[in-house]
């Protein structure tokens, strides 16, 4: 029997982000349009209430890239960390 081997470099990463500047749900779909934009981004979902944005993407998206997306769609977005 053998397990299937898991390559961290081709599993989907997780980030979770802290957007600013958000105030309907226009700016929610914003946001995610912008994430969601960026090649690599398999999945954004963005969270008003909260101001957070949670984004499934491939290890080749770096954090910088997601920061970048969320700034050119003129909001400001920090990474959260554990």
């Amino acid at each position: 029997m053998t397990t299937p081997s898991t390559d961290s470099a081709t599993e989907p990463k997780t980030t979770l982000l802290t957007i600013d500047g958000m105030t309907c749900g226009g700016c929610v779909r914003h946001v995610q349009q912008a994430l969601a934009a960026l090649d690599g981004v398999q999945g954004a979902e963005v969270d008003f209430p909260r101001k957070q944005a949670l984004v499934v993407h491939e290890p080749t998206v770096a954090v910088g890239d997601l920061l970048r997306a969320v700034g050119d769609a003129g909001y400001h977005a920090s990474e959260l960390t554990p």
